[in-house]
């Protein structure tokens, strides 16, 4: 065999080991009767394969391109809100601390976004005496009333946090749409899957808040008529006692039974009156 010959031969069995990924696989040298023509056609044509597969690869690398490329801003906002959305609503112990602070005359001046008239601090009876309102008769109204407005409160910053995730969802798809490289690509898509979550996670803020103006409704019935069960309570037995009326009264304010709202929660009629609220002298 010619020593040209041999070398053509050690450099096909080399390519045959090597090719891959679409490259025609050699799995047998050419016999000695193919002749030298034939064998350097053969070398020429594994060497075009090659430069494709190099091609191909480098095609690959730019498209990876640099994932610094992206503009952050959109990373930053979406830091930002996962922020204040965390601080959206309050937890159990906020809220009882805020309940605690509660006067009962945060209610006085409510009207229902003008659908009512507002009771306002005092009332005046039919002799024209101006008396004060008490406002511990209105705390668990107070206290709902606080839990609607933080629905209310959690909703509006929903839909602006919504409105400002939006348009940053639009404009990162935008640039999806624009995108040259697969590394940028993958960083928007990951964008967008976050901007998404985010705005679903307002969603769900605001059925919780939601669900807690529920919840507090039921409770704070539930709580008034106990209360009022245990006021009537302390009625019958003052009064199976042999006391006199003015020693029941005495009786019940002395065990402060008496400034509890009941089950009985007259919201929405205008001009309604709490159970427990002094009336206009007749």
């Amino acid at each position: 065999m010619k020593p040209r010959h041999l070398s053509c031969l050690v450099l096909l069995s080399c390519a045959a080991v090597n090719a891959q990924d679409g490259g025609t696989i050699v799995t047998s040298a050419p016999t000695l009767e193919s002749g030298l023509n034939t064998l350097d056609a053969r070398l020429t044509q594994l060497l075009d394969e090659a430069k494709q597969q190099t091609d191909k690869l480098q095609k690959t690398l730019d498209k990876m391109g640099d994932p610094s490329s992206v503009n952050l801003a959109s990373l930053q906002l979406i830091k930002d809100d996962i922020l204040s959305s965390a601080n959206a609503l309050k937890t159990q112990q906020e809220k009882r601390q805020a309940i605690g602070a509660l006067t009962g005359s945060e209610v006085f001046d409510e009207d229902a976004n003008g659908l009512l008239t507002a009771i306002g601090p005092t009332f005046t009876r039919k002799d024209g005496t101006v008396v004060d309102r008490d406002p511990e008769k209105y705390k668990l109204e107070a206290g709902l009333m606080m839990e609607i407005k933080e629905y209310k409160e959690v909703r509006e910053k929903a839909v602006e946090q919504q409105k400002i995730l939006g348009d940053e969802l639009a404009n990162v798809m935008q640039d999806l749409q624009d995108a040259q490289d697969f590394a940028t690509i993958q960083k928007l898509n990951s964008m967008i899957a976050a901007l998404n979550g985010q705005i679903e996670d307002w969603n769900q803020k605001v059925m919780t808040a939601r669900a807690d103006v529920d919840m507090a409704e039921k409770e704070y019935q539930s709580t008034a008529r106990v209360v009022n069960k245990g006021r009537l309570e302390a009625v019958e037995d003052a009064k199976g006692g042999g006391l006199t009326p003015a020693e029941i009264q005495a009786k019940i304010s002395e065990l402060n039974l008496g400034k509890s709202s009941t089950g009985r929660m007259p919201w929405g009629r205008k001009g309604s009156q709490s159970v427990g609220e002094e009336a206009p002298a007749p």
